[in-house]
């Protein structure tokens, strides 16, 4: 009893001096009770401490109501000697702190090691393994914030080493090589904390696995700067680069498993996880770029084997695309066993194969149809043997096992095989159009289709009801990409055209009355290869990005593409309306058209091998806007039989009617040619320049202010006329900018050199090249920024002085 009152003494002065928050503990419990939470954030009062006389049983609270104070607790009833074992792994550093800090036993012969610090956590386990019931115990735990302990003057409890009087602050580095080291002593890994665990497929033909089998730890750690530590048996200790005092920065052969397991969280290792050699090299070496280090892998010889039980599945690129996989190893798994496998193991194994994929397989860029691979054209054929067509410049053939190349959806259909000495000519039979150029157009325009990687200009059909242009169009969807789906309206949403470009090869937009600025801007993209951006769900930041080119086709009964940008980019194909007595039935035309089909596209197949053998010969002295198209056009009419001449003057005739189409349909055009109509040239101000072209319109009975494509500002009219120029140089007019007397000036010529169509720039062999024509001179005004370093007058229109 005489003692009683030294130990609340001796507990007041712990709580009031020290800020530690002690309680008494139930008898029999290690707790204080149902209350004890309360304490978390407060320190008991005189009132309460004062209550606890005759209490032989204490505990403190640990984390910030104790000042910060953290505790490893050490377990030895499960096994013993794992304080000691800890101690031995301790560097020099902190063995020289153990010194320092509080450290008690427990009633069975465990360990509280006590420090306070500025970083704390809640209660950890640090170390753990199996007892001999087979379950999982935990030997070292931390206990923080929420955490209680039991403490002298607790009967059968006593300080070996201290005072809690006096509980040192260490640093974070302190603790966490503390922590770290009782880390190593860890047992047990849970199979969800191995990052890509050891592949269970010796035979795997993967870089990755042979990786795994192959390469020793050393040659994968030690040529960074991770150095040997210490060895236990099959077991040893590494300590990371730039460590500079002792410590265990992971172990190898962890658990028995061959593995590394990372305790530091100074690494480019995610702590407390284990790594197989083929991860810890890609995030060492690759920056995690797991695909990269495959290949880097597979190109200094590991991967070489192939497996015998590998099995390529195909699989429509589509959502519902996981039912299908899921069906294929249902129907595997019965094939083995002879049962079927539950849901449950199904979608596991689904998740495992996306993993494995992800981080272990090679990076296959897949192509939709059409693509270039080794120096070949490939076209999928969609049919279910996954048969594709491989032209070289030697020949072509039908490949039964191509390389995986092509991604496929469910509205794809099968294309007819097509025969060896084919006549793409056979066309020509179901097409309305009589016109030679046009029809050598429409089949240089079609084999092109067939090249990867270039521009193609967008086929621009138009004529009056009756022509057949949407049966048209759909043969030659039919003999490029073929789909249930042959022809597709002009859809409002943008991301939903972005889709319909990603899904098809060749679109066919049937039926168009009018395209908008900004669907004519998605066109050229589409034919140009630029990039379109858009969100994967409503709720992600990432962009997913598409960049493609296709083959487009237009139909309308009016001409639509009045754009400058876009008809640059197209070709023009007016259809004249069928009579009655030429007219015949779609289902015979159909039914004749499938019989000639295989022909048709065989000679395709021909012709564009002839051409990938011609093309690098061509030489052409100017090209137009499509150039990539226009070599290769080239080179496919004398494929044909044609000569490029030919070729160049049907479209350069196709290219001038394109800039008729430009300068009919444009009000600024109009009514600018109209007032310089009996003029020459003419310089003036933006303003001055509307002003004059709202004249001329209101004597033509136009109200500009009503019409939306009149530029309603000077500015605009600049942009308009910008747009403008081109179209305008191919007629003689010559337009251009400048400013005197900081003003803004245009000025505009008529006469002199016309901008040449794709015909004339390649002289006919009988005729020679026509002489270079001088530009008349125009006047300047001086002041103006066109005069400054101009020596003549005929120099403002030198591009290279202007």
């Amino acid at each position: 009893m005489d003692e009683q009152p030294k130990i609340i003494q001796y507990v007041r002065k712990l709580i009031n001096s020290c800020g530690l928050c002690l309680l008494p503990l139930v008898d029999g419990e290690k707790h204080h009770g149902d209350g004890w939470k309360q304490y978390q954030s407060r320190l008991p009062n005189e009132s309460e401490i004062s209550s606890w006389t005759n209490k032989k049983r204490w505990g403190i609270v640990c984390g910030r109501v104790s000042g910060n104070l953290e505790v490893i607790d050490f377990d030895e009833k499960v096994r013993k000697g794992f304080f000691e074992a800890w101690k031995s792994l301790l560097p020099a550093e902190a063995l020289e702190l153990l010194k320092t800090l509080p450290l008690s036993k427990t009633i069975n012969n465990g360990y509280h090691l006590l420090y306070r610090s500025k970083e704390i956590g809640r209660n950890t386990p640090l170390a753990r393994c199996l007892d001999e019931s087979g379950e999982k115990k935990a030997v070292i735990e931390t206990r923080g914030e929420g955490g209680f302990i039991v403490e002298p003057p607790t009967e059968g409890y006593e300080h070996l080493n201290g005072s809690l009087e006096h509980i040192p602050e260490i640093t974070p580095e302190q603790r966490k090589s503390l922590w770290d080291t009782a880390r190593v002593l860890n047992e047990i890994v849970e199979e969800q904390k191995i990052f890509n665990p050891k592949p269970q497929l010796p035979d795997s033909n993967r870089p990755g696995d042979d990786y795994n089998t192959r390469a020793t730890w050393e040659e994968i750690l030690a040529p960074l700067g991770w150095k040997i530590e210490r060895q236990c048996g099959e077991k040893r200790y590494w300590k990371r680069p730039g460590k500079i005092e002792g410590g265990i920065s992971a172990t190898e052969n962890y658990n028995g498993n061959g593995l590394l397991h990372v305790f530091s969280s100074s690494t480019p290792f995610e702590p407390d996880r284990s790594y197989t050699k083929f991860s810890a090299y890609a995030i060492l070496n690759h920056k995690a770029d797991f695909k990269s280090a495959a290949r880097e892998l597979a190109n200094k010889g590991y991967g070489s084997k192939q497996s015998e039980e590998g099995t390529k599945v195909a699989v429509p690129h589509e959502s519902q695309s996981d039912v299908i996989v899921r069906m294929v190893l249902a129907r595997r798994f019965w094939q083995l066993r002879h049962k079927a496998p539950n849901t449950e193991a199904l979608k596991t194994a689904l998740t495992v194969l996306e993993g494995k994929a992800y981080f272990d397989g090679p990076l296959i860029k897949l192509w939709n149809r059409l693509t270039e691979h080794e120096g070949a054209i490939w076209y999928d054929l969609a049919d279910t043997e996954w048969r594709a067509v491989k032209i070289t410049k030697a020949s072509w053939e039908i490949v039964a096992n191509p390389p995986i190349l092509f991604r496929r959806y469910s509205h794809q259909k099968a294309q007819c095989q097509p025969v060896q000495d084919g006549d793409i000519t056979l066309l020509l039979k179901y097409l309305n159009v009589a016109d030679r150029k046009h029809r050598l157009l429409l089949l240089v325009w079609l084999v092109a289709s067939f090249i990867p990687n270039i521009p193609h200009p967008i086929l621009i059909v138009y004529g009056a009801q009756g022509a057949s242009k949407t049966f048209f169009c759909r043969l030659l969807k039919k003999i490029g990409d073929p789909s249930e789906v042959e022809t597709i309206g002009f859809p409002r949403d943008q991301n939903e055209l972005v889709q319909i470009f990603d899904h098809h090869w060749c679109i066919v937009f049937d039926n168009i009355s009018r395209i908008s600025g900004r669907d004519s801007d998605a066109l050229c993209k589409a034919v140009t290869g630029d990039g379109f951006s858009k969100r994967e769900l409503f709720t992600d930041d990432d962009d997913i990005i598409y960049a493609f080119r296709r083959v487009l086709i237009l139909n309308g009964i009016n001409q639509v593409a009045t754009r400058p940008d876009i008809l640059e980019r197209g070709i023009l194909l007016e259809l004249e309306r069928i009579s009655e007595e030429d007219r015949k039935s779609e289902k015979a035309l159909l039914a004749e058209f499938e019989k000639d089909q295989p022909s048709i596209l065989g000679g395709i197949f021909t012709v564009l091998q002839k051409a990938m053998q011609i093309e690098p010969a061509i030489e052409l002295a100017s090209l137009p806007r499509m150039a990539d198209f226009t070599r290769w056009g080239a080179a496919i009419a004398e494929a044909l039989g044609y000569t490029k001449e030919e070729f160049l003057s049907a479209y350069g005739s196709n290219i001038a009617s394109q800039n008729d189409e430009v300068l009919a349909e444009n009000l600024t055009a109009v009514l600018l040619r109209t007032f310089m109509d009996g003029r020459e040239d003419w310089e003036g101000t933006p303003t001055e320049l509307r002003n004059a072209l709202i004249e001329v319109a209101e004597g033509l009975h136009i109200k500009p202010e009503r019409e939306p494509d009149f530029p309603k500002t000077a500015n605009a009219l600049g942009k308009k006329i910008n747009e403008l120029k081109t179209n305008l140089a191919v007629t003689g007019m010559h337009i251009k900018r400048g400013e005197a007397q900081k003003q803004k000036r245009i000025y505009i010529r008529k006469g002199g050199k016309k901008t040449v169509s794709v015909d004339s720039v390649v002289p006919s062999p009988s005729v020679g090249t026509a002489p270079k024509q001088k530009d008349p001179p125009m006047p300047l005004l001086l002041g103006s920024k066109a005069d400054k370093g101009v020596d003549r007058v005929d120099d403002f229109w030198n591009p290279e002085t202007f």
